[in-house]
């Protein structure tokens, strides 16, 4: 616990801890690795060629919580893993808010990764978002998981044999099989991409991740929100997840989203179905 105070961390790694730091934290060629923490920032958190990640605990997901502006910048990373969730989905299983400006610049990335069984996902809120050309948002294959045994992937639309997942498009068949079922709402889509079927010994590819960010402010995208779902394993693609920004005005010239499905091996395999946005 730093109070008070800024601090310049070189390398920190906790379990079940939390960073409470009343000023601000510079993470320049350096790193915070915490497994179900908090960090709590009083000031501004600039990352320059900096990493955080921030993973789940058996039963509860990590927080961090900016109370100035959040930067990243030089191929900095922020990887959140989302808990699951206790009731019904959709819910949020790890919390990522900033209270001032979130700026995501020169190939710096966050990775949202949903719960891969429960679906849980991960919510950033935020005053301004900028995201710059070659950065942002990277959720792709972080959604529901395959398995082998049983055959059906994970997820509401999760595939079934050679099947691929469904979510706002169907997913492809296989034979006599239907692919995976749509779900979710598309004007509000807060779930994330179901994966396909086994694919022969193989477990079927990963469904897309959620991107759920709600900015008070304006939203200014040059770079790329992805949830696409993971291409075939053997045999079908998991479904594309979701993309859900909620701002006052939204603009951009050269930005990507994207909530792709994955393919499936051949014509004989089930594609993904697509995603919602």
């Amino acid at each position: 616990s730093f109070v008070g105070t800024s601090v310049n961390l070189n390398k920190l790694e906790l379990t079940n801890g939390i960073v409470s730091c009343g000023g601000g934290i510079l993470l320049s060629q350096s790193s915070i690795r915490m497994e179900n923490g908090t960090v709590d920032c009083g000031g501004d958190i600039i990352m320059n060629k900096g990493k955080i990640s921030l993973l789940r605990g058996a039963a509860s997901g990590p927080s961090l919580l900016c109370g100035g502006n959040m930067t990243l910048t030089n191929s900095s990373e922020l990887t959140v893993y989302s808990a699951p969730t206790n009731g019904t989905l959709p819910g949020y299983g790890a919390l990522a808010r900033v209270k001032g400006d979130m700026t995501i610049s020169t190939s710096s990335w966050v990775y949202p990764y949903s719960h891969e069984t429960n679906g849980g996902s991960v919510f950033f809120g935020v005053n301004k978002l900028t995201i710059g050309a070659n950065s942002g948002f990277n959720a792709n294959g972080r959604g529901f998981a395959g398995r082998s045994n049983p055959r059906k992937g994970y997820g509401p639309g999760g595939g079934e044999g050679f099947c691929g997942g469904g979510y706002g498009g169907t997913g492809g068949g296989n034979g006599g099989t239907a692919g995976g079922v749509t779900y979710g709402s598309s004007i509000g889509p807060m779930y994330s991409g179901s994966a396909a079927g086994e694919g022969g010994s193989a477990p079927g590819a990963s469904g897309g991740g959620l991107v759920c960010i709600r900015a008070a402010a304006d939203a200014l995208v040059d770079g790329s929100i992805l949830a696409n779902g993971n291409n075939f394993i053997g045999a079908g693609g998991g479904s594309g997840g979701g993309v859900f920004l909620m701002c006052k005005k939204f603009s951009g010239t050269t930005g990507v989203l994207s909530a792709k499905g994955g393919d499936g091996k051949s014509a004989s395999f089930g594609g993904g179905g697509g995603g919602r946005i």
